[in-house]
């Protein structure tokens, strides 16, 4: 019976810790900010998008991100062809 019990218990313990460890490492990985260091990207008079290399980032801080010109700054899109997203400057 001794055996059972031991047979039994160790996998549920292992399966315990490798549970809480999972829980914690998802935790740990959701508290860190997601903002990005990318290049500022232009809108021209045909709405496409002109690469600027200046370098901008996504977490919103009190100043939009512009050109010398005072031109704002966008994020290129995952297929490249649109600007969606405003950019800030970096602090």
């Amino acid at each position: 019976m001794k055996n059972l019990k031991r047979t039994l218990t160790m996998p549920l313990v292992i399966m315990a810790i490798a549970v809480l460890g999972a829980f914690m490492t998802n935790s740990a990985q959701a508290g860190e900010p997601t903002f990005q260091e990318v290049d500022g990207y232009k809108l021209n008079m045909n709405d496409q998008c002109e690469n600027t290399e200046i370098r901008c980032t996504t977490e919103v801080t009190s100043e939009i991100c512009t050109t010398a010109n005072d031109e704002p700054l966008f994020k290129l899109s995952l297929s490249g062809t649109s600007c969606p997203q405003e950019l800030y400057k970096i602090e």
